[in-house]
């Protein structure tokens, strides 16, 4: 019975791509080669990665005839390192957010009191010259603004840190999505054109309603920065059931019925190089001046406080589209 590959290429084996049949020659005409790795292709077009030791075989007068090739299939040894490599990657990122969270929460604390004891210095300021000098006032008033704008600095730092109380209560989150789109509509500017496709059956959650009101403002913000010229920016939702645990990002999601948030805009897109980057604190590629770093990285400490998670597809020059999982409210999920 004719065997399949009888009279067919030694290369047939291999990917197209490869450069084993160079390193055969090298093999023949040279010395033996151990532990050369390479990938064989199966019939259906699977790949299996290989490990391969050879020797030249001589007739009896030492001149080469052919060669013995052994060859161990390492595909899962593969792929176990590669999935150490992506844990790794994982947990140093994980250890990074959680050290600048620390950081950033303490540093919050404190410049918190120092942000009180200005302000009540203002206040008392204020009080004294409104019959004086209208001129102190006013500036009295401009630090109490300054202040006050610092303060919401510090939340973002304590949000990022997740030291900040946060609420667990029923959410409908198409509420807080039409309430937020009502705002940008009359904020944002004619030049951008919001859309709303609401689709998901079930949109209750457990969480707090001015913390992701505040991650969803910071993403429209971010994209609206993104679209200089105008463009469309789209908020959609639907249902999604994960039947397994699964690794998204830097998130393991656990199963269960989930609702998928999306933002998306037709603006300038990010560069692949940066797009681990995004969500790390004080990360920004805006110029000096217009932008702290802490948008994103808020926005993904909320939805990790809310057991969701934040993925991302861009497309230079195309549009962004961020992706916020969330899981969905059950009846054990609120305390009595």
């Amino acid at each position: 019975k004719k065997i399949e590959l009888l009279e067919e290429p030694f290369s047939i084996l291999f990917q197209k791509d490869d450069d084993t049949g160079n390193v055969i020659n090298y093999i023949y005409k040279e010395k033996n080669l151990n532990l050369f790795e390479t990938v064989f292709i199966k019939k259906n077009g699977e790949r299996i990665y290989t490990e391969i030791s050879s020797k030249k075989l001589f007739d009896i007068e030492h001149f080469p005839v052919g060669i013995i090739c052994v060859a161990r299939d390492i595909t899962n040894r593969k792929k176990l390192l590669e999935e150490k490599e992506i844990l790794n990657t994982q947990i140093y990122h994980l250890q990074k957010l959680e050290a600048i969270g620390q950081l950033a929460s303490g540093i919050a604390h404190d410049f918190n009191n120092t942000l009180y004891s200005i302000l009540s210095s203002a206040e008392v300021i204020k009080e004294v010259s409104i019959s004086k000098n209208s001129d102190i006032t006013v500036q009295a008033e401009n630090i109490i603004k300054f202040v006050d704008q610092a303060s919401q600095l510090t939340k973002k730092l304590l949000t990022l840190g997740r030291k900040e109380a946060m609420k667990s209560e029923k959410i409908d989150l198409h509420n807080i999505i039409t309430e937020t789109v009502k705002l940008l509509e009359r904020t944002i500017g004619n030049y951008i054109k919001i859309k709303s496709n609401l689709q998901a059956k079930s949109f209750f959650i457990v969480g707090d309603v001015a913390h992701l009101q505040n991650a969803i403002m910071n993403l429209a913000i971010n994209a609206r920065d993104a679209m200089p010229e105008g463009g469309e920016l789209l908020f959609q939702t639907k249902n999604i059931v994960f039947t397994k645990n699964k690794k998204v990002s830097y998130d393991n999601i656990l199963k269960g019925l989930y609702i998928v948030f999306s933002l998306r805009d037709t603006g300038i897109g990010i560069e692949d190089y940066i797009k681990d980057k995004i969500f790390e604190p004080f990360f920004t590629t805006k110029p000096a001046g217009k932008g702290t770093g802490l948008g994103l990285s808020s926005v993904y400490g909320i939805i990790k406080s809310h057991n969701g998670f934040i993925d991302l597809e861009s497309i230079v020059n195309k549009g962004t589209t961020f992706f916020i999982y969330l899981p969905i409210l059950k009846k054990s999920s609120l305390k009595k």
